[in-house]
């Protein structure tokens, strides 16, 4: 429902410089300019829509927030604590990312394929890592869990309505310095300088899923919300 535009100019020279690894650039979205990849337009229509199911469960954050460590917490927890089951199949099958097909650029899948000679195995690692949750047999047997970083106003409108959710945020600087650290490893980003220069993208909003603030505003304003939980990371440890 909003106005995606490609990031250009002297930003998007810069972010194209710094981001290796995102090779197809970046969108901000809507009046707050969410920071995403240009994958973003052509999947948004379907992340808004989204077909939802009562007994969904969905873990929601800025990056860096503690999300990985939610998801596997509530799928022991909604799962009678089947450590066997989450031993043999992986977190991201489990609680899959509904975003997970516009993290990845067409160009960086196929340069990850060739670099692998192409191998059957990888081909198949690719294409589950990139699939939308919804399409992932593993867990349409049961209730559904979702992890997303997308903020709550580009996601169903009924979404709270529909189904629970679990909203997690972290003090920003420590968010700041892990999302530097992951975006130094994770060769899908590939950022190529230091936490100074990442540190000034972050106050200027064109980080991955950016503005961080504007984030946290928007899990805030529905704490009151019966179906949602905000919690900070701080009070898991």
């Amino acid at each position: 429902p909003y106005k995606i535009t490609n990031i250009e100019g002297n930003d998007g020279k810069e972010l194209s410089e710094l981001f290796k690894g995102q090779k197809a650039g970046f969108v901000q979205v809507g009046p707050k300019k969410w920071t995403l990849p240009t994958k973003y337009a052509e999947y948004a229509a379907k992340y808004y829509t989204f077909d939802l199911k009562p007994d969904d469960l969905w873990i929601m954050s800025y990056p860096r927030s503690g999300s990985t460590w939610m998801q596997e917490l509530l799928w022991l927890i909604n799962n009678k604590l089947d450590y066997d089951t989450s031993s043999k199949i992986r977190l991201f099958e489990r609680v899959p990312c509904l975003e997970s097909d516009m993290i990845f650029s067409d160009k960086y899948l196929e340069e990850v394929a060739e670099m692998n000679d192409n191998h059957p195995q990888v081909i198949k690692h690719i294409k589950n890592y990139g699939t939308p949750g919804h399409k992932n047999p593993q867990i349409i047997k049961s209730s559904r869990h979702f992890k997303t970083h997308l903020p709550p106003s580009l996601l169903p409108p009924n979404l709270l309505d529909t189904c629970k959710a679990v909203y997690l945020a972290r003090n920003p600087f420590d968010v700041a310095v892990s999302f530097y650290h992951a975006n130094k490893l994770f060769k899908f980003f590939d950022y190529q300088n230091d936490f100074k220069k990442y540190w000034e993208l972050f106050e200027k909003n064109l980080i991955l899923y950016s503005p961080y603030w504007e984030h946290i505003k928007e899990g805030w304003e529905k704490r009151n919300h019966p179906n949602f939980l905000f919690l900070f990371y701080e009070d898991l440890l």
